[in-house]
Order: C-alpha cells, then structure tokens, then sequence
C-alpha cells in the first residue's frame, strides 16, 4: 500500500528472496528507481539484509512503500578542526562545526533528516552534534584518531574505528559506549554495520578481519588471509558477503557465516600496487577495486573474474563508487580528477576537472544525479552527472578535505 492508504500493487517472491530483490520488484511495480524506495512494516523501515522468511513476511501479508527524497545537505570534514554542513541548491554554508581541538577532522557523517552530525577527530574524540538546537555530545574513550565512522540504519547508535587499536559502539541519545571491541594491536582502520543483522565488521593495520556480535560483543570469527594492512571493508547489500581492501596488492571477498574467502580479485601478472578501496555494485554482482597503479578494476563477484580494467588517471586511484542504479562507476585520484565510467562496457563517460589538489573522496547523491568530491586543495565541489560540470564550489576550509557526503 501507498502512504495515503491506496493499494499500490502485488509481487511474488519466496521465502529465499532477499530484502533487495523484494524492494527492487517493489519499485518495478511502481515504476520507480528502485534506490529510492524504502519498505516500511510495523511501523520499522527494513533495511536490505536479510530474506523475506527471516523478517517473518508471510503470504498475503502487507507491506508500506516509501520514497525518499534525494538529500539536499552535504557534509565536509577538514585537517582545520572543523565539519561544515552545505546546502547543495546554493552552495552556502549551513553549520560550521568546530570539532577538531586536537588536529584534523578525519570523518563525519550526516543523517538521512539532515538533522544529526557526528564527527571524529585526531584527538580520538567523537561529537554528536544536533544541528536544530545547536547541541554538541563528546563522546570520550578513543586514546588516538578515529580513522571511520557511522551511524546505524535507525540512527540509534555510531560505530566507531581507532588507531587505539579498539572499535567502538556509541549510543547516540547519551553518548555511552555500548561496546568496546578490541582489535589489531597496531590500529584499527575500518569498521562497518552488517545490514543482515547484528554483527561488526573490523579491519586492521596488520591485516586482520573480525566479525562481532554488536550486542555482546563477542567475536564471532577471524578471516585469515590478508598480510598487510586493510584500507576499508564493505557488506554485500544482502549481508551474506563481506569485501576487504588491502595494502597486499588484493582485495577479497568473504562468506559471512562460514568465514571462508570466496574469491581474491587481482589480475594475474598485473601487479596493482595496494588497493586503496573496495565496494559492491548495489545488485551485489560486481565488485570495484581503486588501485595504486593509477587503476580501478571491476570484477565479477560470482567468480572473481576481471570484467574491466578503468585506466586514464596518471595518478593513484583512492576512492571509487557506484552509482545508485549500478549503471556508472566513480573514481577519485591524486591526479586531481575525477571520472564517470559506464559499467556495461567501461567507456569513458566524463572527467571532472577543476580541483588543484589530490581528490581524497567522491561519491554520488541518493538520486544519482550528482556528485561531490573533497580534495587536498581545501574544496569540496559538486557536479552534475548528466553534464560532469561543476554547479557549485564549496569554499571555506583552510586546510585539506579527508572527506564529503551526502545525507545518508
């Protein structure tokens, strides 16, 4: 059914369907982009982990359809201390959010509202700031830099990675630490919510991956297999795959529930240098890879097969994403640009130039219309997808950007 009460239409699925499968249909029906729709029963938005039988949907049972607006909010995180909060229709600043009383601010989130900001600084220290009342939360436990952060689908709870070795879970309403998870001796670089369940992903410096209940806290296994440091993690959309990215010239791709490694993406006799970073298609059939060798790789998950090899950067290639609809792929890079790549046959589609430092993030809006980058230079920009020209600088920050998103 539609919100105003109306039936909205019928699908079949089984049992074994995933949540993904089920919203994807869902949109079909609808005749909309299945990245904006969202399935609401009880009152609980579901996320994509998961399977129809395991959330207990049952035949003829009814579910309500949402659509989410595509966000009009951008947050920025600097080596200045600071987090600033854009309006992505002007360009002007919002929030300026000053976080950082011990050096830089490596990371920072916003909410899908637009009306939580959490950040995390080189001093270790986490704040949760509520931007309508101009409310600020420190959250202290951290003893070095929190290299990653994120917020929980129901905005309850920050999940927390530190070079103190530890990741951390935080509930949002009073800042207590839920959960002190400890990792890698030599630091923690990744940690990630699974989307299936109550579970936490871990990367370390040395190369390990742990998985951990995220409500007892216990380890639930380690995946062997890495030698050198891990750069990010990811979940498959239906949580039933984990994705690790690594300084040993790999990444891997893991079977959750038996720990098992499924397959290594390299490309035989090709060597990479580290792979700065990893992610899933949002269909979860295609995995990217951005490379040291001035690359990024899209490989088939179903065998670990190379499907493209994006070569045009003259530089290291640091982050790379996906498109909502999984049609185009996004690569940042210290050569100062960054490029649209059709995935079906790895064109070339656009280069997005203009910033004067290294690209250290890019990634797309909700609705898969735009993009923002954050660079050494200092800027974040914004870009029109259909076009690749920039439609807004960002200016502001005095020193460089570690990272920009959009509401999430």
């Amino acid at each position: 059914m539609a919100l105003s009460g109306a039936s909205f239409g019928k699908v079949q699925v089984t049992g074994s369907d995933s949540l993904v499968s089920l919203r994807c249909r869902l949109a079909e029906a609808g005749g909309f982009p299945s990245h904006l729709v969202r399935i609401v029963q009880d009152s609980t938005v579901l996320g994509d982990g998961g399977t129809v039988e395991s959330l207990g949907l049952k035949d003829g049972c009814t579910v309500l359809v949402m659509l989410v607006a595509p966000s009009s909010e951008v947050i920025t995180a600097s080596q200045d201390g600071s987090a600033r909060v854009w309006d992505t229709t002007d360009g002007s600043c919002c929030f300026s959010l000053s976080a950082g009383n011990g050096g830089g601010v490596h990371c920072a989130v916003l909410s899908r509202d637009g009306a939580l900001a959490v950040t995390a600084s080189a001093d270790g220290m986490i704040r949760i700031w509520r931007l309508g009342d101009d409310s600020c939360l420190t959250l202290e436990g951290h003893g070095c830099a929190v290299s990653s952060l994120q917020l929980s689908a129901d905005l309850s709870q920050v999940l927390s990675a530190s070079d103190d070795s530890t990741v951390r879970l935080w509930r949002v309403e009073d800042g207590a630490c839920l959960l002190t998870l400890q990792g890698d001796a030599h630091g923690m670089r990744s940690a990630i919510f699974c989307p299936a369940g109550n579970q936490v992903l871990g990367g370390g410096a040395d190369g390990s991956l742990t998985l951990w209940c995220s409500k007892t806290g216990s380890c639930l296994r380690k995946f062997e297999g890495h030698r050198f440091a891990i750069h990010t993690v990811a979940f498959s959309p239906d949580g039933l795959k984990a994705l690790s990215a690594s300084d040993d010239r790999s990444a891997k791709i893991w079977h959750v529930e038996s720990g098992s490694c499924l397959q290594v993406l390299t490309d035989p006799g090709d060597a990479c240098g580290p792979v700065f970073s990893a992610v899933f298609s949002p269909d979860g059939f295609l995995v990217m890879t951005a490379c040291f060798d001035r690359s990024a790789r899209i490989f088939r998950v179903e065998d670990g097969a190379s499907v493209h090899v994006l070569r045009g950067h003259s530089d290291a290639v640091i982050a790379v994403a996906f498109s909502p609809s999984g049609s185009l792929a996004l690569t940042a890079s210290d050569d100062r640009s960054c490029r649209l790549w059709a995935v079906a046959d790895g064109a070339l589609v656009h280069i997005l130039q203009g910033h004067r430092g290294g690209v250290n993030s890019a990634v797309f809006s909700l609705d898969g219309e735009r993009v923002v980058t954050a660079s050494d230079d200092g800027e974040a920009r914004l870009w029109s997808v259909g076009s690749g020209e920039c439609f807004h600088v960002l200016k502001g920050h005095r020193k460089r950007l570690h990272c920009a998103d959009f509401c999430r």
